[in-house]
């Protein structure tokens, strides 16, 4: 059997082997289902596209009404850029070889179709005039397809099953089957598409199914299966190929015909291409692209994101032999190749998020790892997501987060305000309509203005002109706010460390100039003492003076640093600014968005003396915003190069070596206008994309796009903070990330403020800091806390996500826990809370007279259980706190008096059972036997950790006083006797609710056990068993005791085979009454003399009538004296002789059988006197 399983397993194991190798060698190219789509390019409505390499393409667009005009595009440098521009046209064509590009368009403003068709070289167009062909009196035929071959002819075809042919010269009239037919439509023999095979086989397609074929030198129409559109023709070879059209069409060429192939697509299929045999691509509409993977035709869903429709297809394969696949639609060219390593894909819709919002923040609000979305909405309340993972979110509605408010804001800001290791928010629409509200946890937050003492000053509700920022500006611990008040004063909030804010801004020493429009400050440590210092933006310079930087110096203490660069004569418009370390110096660099102007790149040196290096970067073209705000900026480093990139408006630029940027936004993607925030959303560690605007500026009513990085690429490292000494949310923690090369020496250092020199509009992400790395370096992390604390950590490993903990464990936790306790004592109301304590009091004293009289009651009135409570009292008080009126009111209460009566319950309940596990210092372990005199338990005596036997005295039995009497009295005897034949008894007593004896424990088992087992016993054995329970009754006897239930279950053996007798003492009250109540009666009653049943005449033969039924079951295995029932069974005592034991077991002598026959005679003297005279017999066997 097994030999045979064997080969089945070996068999099974090879066929999926040779399958999995036939798989890897037929599908040896990824699926585009795996591949990541990004879209390369808007256009208006697409129409063909044409690839020669990754880098070199042609594509050309239709435009649309008067306004928007067709192009043809060229792929340069990895951008897309129009090359020529024209009217609307339907059905522009393109054709592509290495020397020349040939494209055709058709005029239609003119209320005629004309077509007209150019040659382009790279630098100059050559319009080329075709055969004028009329599709009737007054419009040109429109021409549909063109096809290059490789010798330098072409055709083209076009409505009416018109076609041309260019011999090298000049362009002709080529006859067509479809010419002069007659026609079921006015589309009839309208062609769409040509394929060459060569130069003199190739095929056409057109409407209602048409197909014609060029063979010998001319056009052949040929059947079709299908009578509905064709739109497109790809063909392998001469015997393979594929075409599509409307409503799912695809036919497939085999066997020299063409085939209807079977699908579960009905949208209109727009083009097909073909790589060889195992791979194809059709495009259609609503976003459709199938792959042929060499047996089916399988969609690709990834692609789907983008809302469109497609138009054409094309591929190239890379130098790994991987498939880069473009698409054009009607909406844009979408691609899956990066020419720079990294792209951005629009996932808005995938991800489920609504498609409106001025501007971001990223946050882990449940601590899951996965970053959240806080958004500022526009013309209504902020929005909240919870990330799902893969990519997709969960709108939290206002009510779910704890927030009633439904008002309009004009900022979003979270941080840890009250040091309780949770986000609080806060949001401004204006001095009157604002909510800060303390967190909870899970994305749940309680409003408490009231509780904070945040008044705010006049603030003017026009949107987009006030922002909030989460600062410590003393380190002390604690954050602080600063609000941005557009024209008018700002305001600077000291927390007192618990969410009960002071305005102090008129101390500090800012003084903000009024009415010069700024939209927000930018906060950061510009001269590297580990303070936050404060930088105001206004939008119109006075005296030339756009820029105000002030130097914190320590408890709110500013002073202005004035600076050259600050000033300018240009007339700036400025509106917003970050702040970061550009050239990785250090250093925290300044860079403003200036309206209209070209942006300025301001350097530090380190000790807040800056230098304006625009030009030298790149940046020297202005830049428009549509709107007026304090976002437009970002700043991050998208591709994980280890410099720091910016994003303004709509364009990203590439930081690189030496502090140059690059704009390329087109190239991977980006075209969207807006406010920008990063965050990883997908923990693969590059940083994704939103970016919002205002509906007054956004383009088709869209205000939000949420784009996915796809980096495939460069790696990365996440730092997280857990802070204690310092504010919980580590904002202002300092961290630089140092490379070193192979010698050792530094080569690299970026430093970042975790939650500084973000844009006055938003704040970055608040829960964790992203470093990108340069591979060849070796890497360590420097941070330095807000409260002066130093942490290196060294052999960083790339794409590894580290937590720095502020304090050793320990004081970080003692820290914690002070600061927990401290907030409760701040914020608790103790009236309150003694009326708590008195209601517990009274409730511990009503459960405390339900159970005084338990066992537990030692306990639960002892002085360290009434502290125990009074803690948990405390503790509760302490959790529960701000929490809501039920919480705060019936926990502290109904807990801790639940927890008293459970704890006196289960107590109790555990006090007895402990008790009913011991009698006197024996533990019970296991029953062993349960028999009319009691139940018999394995015990371990306490006082020496020996195992012993413990038989409990059935209580029925010693509710005889005479029983109780003689057990007591027998036990004490029985106590004393050692006989190696008799069971040791160590001790006989009782306790308040038992009484016991506790005898050796005997591991051999019973005499009817033993006999069951060894059947027929041979004469030997028979004779040891014997004598040794004669030894053993003589010298019960000899103490004047009677055993009154002697049985073979009551007859053990020890480790050694010897004879035990057990269980002395039955009572001389009646015994079927007695054994009726115990519920033991035929068991026992086979083995007791008729006297014993009469209660007449008992003494020690009568334990010799029991001892002859033991003999007389050793040599039979059946009692002598049997009955259905207890009456029975007496009336054979009484009455039935038995058979001789010789005659149910031939082997038995007669010597035996009448020393068994004489001890069980019925008659008491004719029995055997005394043991002693059995064991005289049993000896001469």
């Amino acid at each position: 059997m097994v030999p045979t399983l064997n080969k089945i397993l070996a068999f099974v194991i090879t066929i999926l082997l040779l399958t999995s190798c036939s798989d890897r060698k037929d599908f040896n190219q990824k699926l585009q289902s795996d591949a990541i789509w990004y879209k390369q390019a808007n256009v208006d409505h697409g129409s063909r596209i044409i690839m020669q390499s990754i880098n070199e393409g042609v594509a050309i667009s239709r435009g649309a009404g008067y306004d928007i005009k067709g192009n043809l595009y060229q792929l340069k440098h990895g951008k897309w850029e129009s090359v020529f521009k024209f009217d609307y046209s339907d059905n522009p064509q393109i054709a592509y070889n290495e020397e020349k590009i040939w494209f055709i368009h058709h005029e239609t403003h003119h209320n005629f179709w004309h077509p007209r068709f150019f040659e382009y070289d790279g630098s100059k167009f050559n319009e080329i005039i075709l055969p004028k062909v009329m599709w009737d009196a007054t419009d040109y035929s429109m021409w549909n397809g063109i096809e290059i071959l490789e010798d330098g002819t072409a055709w083209m075809i076009g409505q009416l099953g018109n076609i041309l042919f260019y011999d090298g010269k000049v362009w002709s009239e080529f006859e067509s089957p479809l010419k002069n037919v007659e026609r079921t439509s006015i589309y009839f023999g309208d062609l769409n598409d040509i394929e060459m095979v060569s130069k003199d086989l190739g095929w056409a397609v057109g409407r209602e199914g048409v197909i014609i074929k060029f063979e010998n030198g001319k056009w052949n129409r040929i059947d079709s299966p299908v009578e509905t559109d064709l739109r497109k023709i790809s063909m392998i070879d001469a015997s393979n190929g594929w075409i599509v059209g409307d409503r799912g069409t695809i036919l497939k060429f085999e066997n020299g015909k063409w085939q209807y192939f079977e699908n579960n697509h009905r949208v209109s299929f727009t083009s097909v291409i073909s790589d060889g045999l195992k791979k194809a691509w059709i495009t259609g509409t609503r976003s459709t692209l199938l792959e042929w993977d060499g047996l089916e035709w399988k969609e690709i869903e990834s692609i789907k994101s983008f809302e469109d429709i497609f138009e054409d297809v094309d591929f190239i394969k890379d130098a790994n032999d991987d498939y880069k696949i473009w698409v054009i639609g009607q909406a844009g060219i979408y691609t899956t190749s990066q020419n720079l390593g990294f792209s951005f894909t629009d996932i808005t819709t995938a991800s489920s998020i609504r498609k409106e919002g001025r501007a971001a923040t990223f946050f882990d609000g449940n601590s899951d790892g996965f970053n959240d979305l806080a958004i500022i909405s526009d013309g209504g309340p902020n929005l909240v997501y919870k990330n799902l993972g893969n990519n997709v979110f969960s709108e939290i509605s206002r009510e779910q987060i704890g927030i009633t408010n439904a008002s309009l804001n004009q900022s979003l800001v979270l941080g840890d305000l009250d040091k309780d290791n949770k986000f609080d928010l806060l949001e401004i629409l204006d001095d009157l309509n604002y909510n800060l509200a303390f967190g909870k946890g899970e994305f749940n937050f309680a409003e408490d203005a009231e509780r904070s003492k945040l008044e705010l000053e006049i603030i003017d509700a026009t949107l987009a002109l006030t922002s909030a920022k989460f600062i410590d500006f003393n380190n002390d611990g604690n954050l602080d706010i600063y609000i941005s008040n557009f024209s008018r004063e700002d305001m600077l909030f000291e927390n007192d460390g618990y969410g009960n804010f002071t305005n102090i801004y008129n101390q500090t020493g800012i003084d903000k100039k009024l009415n010069r429009q700024a939209y927000g400050v930018v906060i950061n440590d510009f001269n590297n003492d580990m303070l936050a210092d404060i930088l105001i933006v206004y939008r119109f310079a006075e005296n030339n003076k756009f820029l105000e930087l002030y130097l914190n110096k320590g408890n709110f203490t500013f002073e202005e640093k004035e600076s050259e660069v600050f000033r300018s004569n240009q007339n700036l418009i400025s509106m917003s600014a970050i702040s970061a370390d550009f050239n990785n110096d250090g250093t925290q660099d300044i860079f403003l968005f200036n309206g209209g102007k070209t942006p300025m790149l301001l350097l530090n040196d380190g000790d807040a003396n800056f230098t304006n290096y625009s030009t030298e970067a790149g940046f020297i073209e202005a830049i428009q915003h549509p709107e007026p705000t304090g976002g437009i900026l970002n700043a991050a480093d998208v591709n994980n190069d280890g410099y720091i990139d910016i994003y303004i408006s709509s364009k990203l630029y590439l930081n690189s070596p030496g502090l140059k940027f690059t704009e390329v936004s087109e190239q991977i993607g980006l075209s969207f206008t807006g406010n920008p925030s990063f965050g990883d959303i997908d923990k693969d560690g590059d940083l994704d994309l939103f970016i919002g605007i205002s509906k007054n500026s956004a383009p088709a009513g869209e205000t939000a796009k949420l784009y996915r990085n796809n980096l495939s690429e460069g790696n990365s490292i996440k730092i997280k903070f857990n802070a204690d000494k310092s504010n919980r949310t580590a904002i202002g923690t300092k961290v630089s990330l140092v490379g070193k090369n192979k010698n050792s020496e530094e080569a690299y250092r970026n430093t970042k403020y975790f939650g500084f020199g973000e844009s006055p509009l938003s704040q970055q992400n608040i829960s964790e800091l992203h470093f990108g790395l340069i591979d060849t370096l070796n890497y360590l992390i420097e941070v330095e806390y807000p409260s002066g604390i130093k942490i290196e950590i060294n052999n960083i490993e790339p794409n590894k996500t580290y937590t720095v903990t502020e304090s050793s464990l320990v004081n970080h936790y003692i820290t914690r826990i002070r600061d927990s306790i401290q907030r409760s004592i701040n914020l608790a109301d103790w009236k309150l809370t003694s009326i708590k304590l008195f209601l517990l009091i009274f409730t511990s004293m009503v459960i405390y007279q339900q159970i005084r009289k338990w066992k537990s009651n030692r306990i639960i009135s002892s002085w360290y259980f009434i502290i125990t409570i009074f803690v948990f009292f405390l503790l509760l008080i302490h959790f529960t706190l701000k929490t809501n009126f039920y919480f705060e009111w019936i926990l502290p209460i109904v807990l801790p008096s639940l927890f008293m009566f459970a704890f006196a319950y289960y107590s109790n309940r555990y006090i007895e059972e402990r008790e009913s596990k011991y009698i006197s210092h024996f533990k019970l372990m296991e029953i062993l036997g349960v028999g009319g005199m009691g139940k018999v338990f394995k015990a371990l005596d306490s006082k020496n950790n020996k195992l012993v036997a413990i038989k409990i005295i059935n209580p029925t039995l010693l509710k005889d006083e005479e029983n109780k009497r003689r057990l007591n009295s027998e036990g004490r005897l029985l106590s004393s006797i050692d006989h190696k034949n008799i069971v040791k008894v160590f001790e006989f007593g009782e306790t308040e609710e038992h009484s016991y004896i506790a005898m050796e424990y005997l591991s051999g088992g019973t005499l009817e056990e033993f006999v069951a087992n060894n059947f027929p016993l041979d004469k030997g054995t028979f004779k040891k068993i014997a004598i040794e329970i004669c030894e053993g009754l003589i010298i019960i006897h000899e103490n004047n005791v009677l055993h009154r239930d002697l049985k073979s279950q009551n007859i053990m053996f020890d480790e050694n085979n010897s004879i035990r007798i057990m269980d002395f003492g039955l009572s001389k009250s009646p015994l079927v009454s007695t054994m009726t109540s115990l519920g033991t009666v035929v068991g026992t009653l086979g083995y007791v003399a008729p006297e014993q049943i009469t209660n007449i005449q008992i003494d020690q033969r009568t334990d010799i009538f029991s001892f002859g039924v033991i003999l007389y079951q050793m040599l039979t295995k059946k009692l002598p004296f049997t009955g259905e029932n207890e009456m029975a069974l007496i009336h054979s005592i009484f009455n039935t002789i038995p058979p001789y034991p010789s005659e149910l077991n031939n082997s038995v002598e007669k010597t035996i059988d009448n020393i068994v026959m004489k001890c069980i005679e019925k008659d008491i003297d004719k029995r055997y006197n005394s043991a002693s005279q059995i064991k005289e017999d049993l000896l001469k066997i």
